[in-house]
């Protein structure tokens, strides 16, 4: 049987190859990559915004309906999102694309209130990035249980449960924190279960 620290190195390297695969697909695409270095946010690509820095967002309102309730941005208005969120957002793409449970093509829409996902083409949202007390939090759209509340305390995730239209958890996590193979994990689950619980809402 496999040790914790075998089932650590494998999900960290795991996570790597995701990284590596979603930059490799940008560089073909032409598209900016972010990064987290050196404590700041850094844009790279041959169409990465000139300014590094993001204006101070306004108040925002709670997404509650996030399907309906938010109107995209346009393609290239991403400064109205501050530059961790957005860092923060690709570093769970990456995540969930390397999710074999999560099937299907994502990308991420740039919505008012928050960043979302859309899966084959639809906004979907299962998982939402917004901006709250002072740095970006990730929002996965699943109700409160006490399992789930003890695998968030155990990884040492600060959180938030929003109550709401939907219910949902409210994870302060960095990308600096999702380089922690056991965080990613407990991330990795929950995106799930919230994909799980949407896909169940399609069908009905």
């Amino acid at each position: 049987m496999a040790r914790p620290d075998d089932f650590a190195i494998e999900g960290l390297k795991a996570l790597q190859r995701a990284v590596d695969q979603a930059l490799e697909r940008k560089r073909r695409l032409g598209q900016y990559a972010v990064f987290w270095r050196d404590g700041r946010v850094i844009f790279d690509g041959p169409d990465a915004p000139k300014e590094q820095a993001s204006p101070e967002p306004k108040k925002e309102t709670d997404p509650g309906n996030a399907d309906t309730q938010s109107q995209p941005t346009r393609p290239g208005d991403l400064r109205r999102h501050r530059p961790e969120a957005i860092a923060v957002a690709e570093a769970v793409l990456a995540l969930l694309r390397n999710t074999p449970e999560i099937r299907g093509t994502l990308e991420l829409t740039y919505m008012q209130e928050f960043i979302g996902l859309r899966h084959d083409g639809h906004a979907c949202n299962f998982v939402q990035i917004v901006w709250r007390d002072g740095g970006p939090a990730i929002r996965p759209q699943v109700p409160k249980d006490e399992y789930h509340d003890q695998r968030i305390s155990e990884a040492g995730i600060t959180a938030k449960y929003v109550r709401g239209n939907r219910n949902r958890y409210q994870l302060k996590l960095t990308c600096r924190d999702l380089d922690d193979p056991r965080k990613a994990k407990v991330l990795q689950d929950l995106s799930i279960m919230a994909y799980q619980q949407r896909r169940r809402h399609w069908a009905e």
